[in-house]
């Protein structure tokens, strides 16, 4: 199962930007800070970095992507479900910009991706955050099964 999120993030931007996987905790990087607009409309979260523009699926796009990829049969993944609907932290964000980037560009997983998911979790679940979790795990299990 394959997205395709640089190409949405793409037809965001003026054709000679740069877009980029960030090696950061973001999605994408571009240097057309001036479609931020544009890339928030779309679904986006942006957050300025200097003279670029970070990129990182905002919450209308995580609930897109949470009806893409089936519910696994997964017992982490349950409990993960009952925070759907809290606010997303930054934590959540880079965990979840970390897994797609692994199924958009292919790549070693992270061997403590399910550690730092349980860490998130639990921090998450004393500050009120949590929503993107589920989702974090639905992609982990789906890019285990993929062959990248």
């Amino acid at each position: 199962m394959r997205i395709e999120l640089r190409e949405r993030a793409r037809r965001c931007l003026m054709p000679e930007a740069l877009l980029r996987a960030d090696r950061g905790e973001a999605l994408y990087v571009t240097d057309c800070v001036d479609a931020a607009s544009a890339l928030e409309a779309a679904g986006f979260r942006t957050t300025p970095r200097g003279a670029l523009l970070a990129i990182s699926p905002g919450r209308a796009m995580i609930e897109a992507l949470e009806r893409q990829y089936p519910p696994p049969d997964d017992a982490l993944y349950r409990q993960l479900g009952r925070l759907r609907g809290r606010p997303v932290s930054d934590a959540e964000l880079a965990l979840l910009a970390s897994a797609l980037k692994r199924l958009e560009i292919g790549g070693r997983a992270d061997p403590d991706f399910e550690r730092k998911l349980r860490q998130t979790a639990a921090a998450c679940l004393r500050t009120g955050n949590g929503g993107a979790l589920a989702l974090c795990r639905s992609i982990q299990i789906v890019s285990k099964e993929e062959p990248i």
